[in-house]
């Protein structure tokens, strides 16, 4: 089956996905830019001989790892899941529903002055968008989402710099 799905996204700011709860506010937002919904890698987890991290911790990794997930991003993941169901479910693996994906490339304010991440996890029988709080520790199910060729493409960087030795 051909996949008739535009490819390339721009996730929108976080205050214009229309997932913001009332009354919240947003400390930081640092949407990706244009991105493949063919080109994710969702199995990168940010714990690694942890059972257990901090949130502060969960987003340096996300850093160091160039993890995607905007709130934009979440927003149009959502979106593409109501509109092509089928085109969803090769985008977004099966097996990944007993992990949760974190979104930490925007940090909302709860109106108690929280400091959380967006979740899409499974739940209910759908994904969906939870938040996490930053100040609760982050088990061994969260993952990153990030592009799927750069570790191949810091693979192939190698390589080339060391044939032009």
């Amino acid at each position: 089956m051909k996949l008739e799905l535009r490819s390339i996204i721009t996730p929108v700011r976080a205050i214009d996905s229309d997932l913001i709860p009332e009354g919240w506010e947003v400390e930081s937002d640092d949407p990706e830019g244009e991105i493949s919904f063919f080109n994710l890698d969702f199995s990168f987890c940010p714990i690694q001989s942890d059972e257990y991290i901090d949130g502060d911790f969960m987003l340096r990794r996300a850093g160091a790892c160039k993890a995607y997930g905007s709130l934009g991003l979440a927003a149009a993941l959502l979106k593409l899941k109501e509109k092509r169901e089928e085109e969803w479910k090769k985008i977004f693996p099966v097996d990944s529903r007993d992990n949760y994906y974190i979104m930490p490339r925007t940090i909302l304010i709860t109106g108690s002055h929280s400091r959380v991440v967006a979740c899409l996890i499974w739940r209910g029988g759908e994904w969906t968008i939870r938040f996490c709080w930053l100040d609760y520790a982050f088990s061994n199910g969260a993952r990153f989402i990030r592009p799927r060729d750069s570790l191949e493409l810091r693979i192939a960087a190698l390589r080339h710099e060391k044939r032009n030795w």
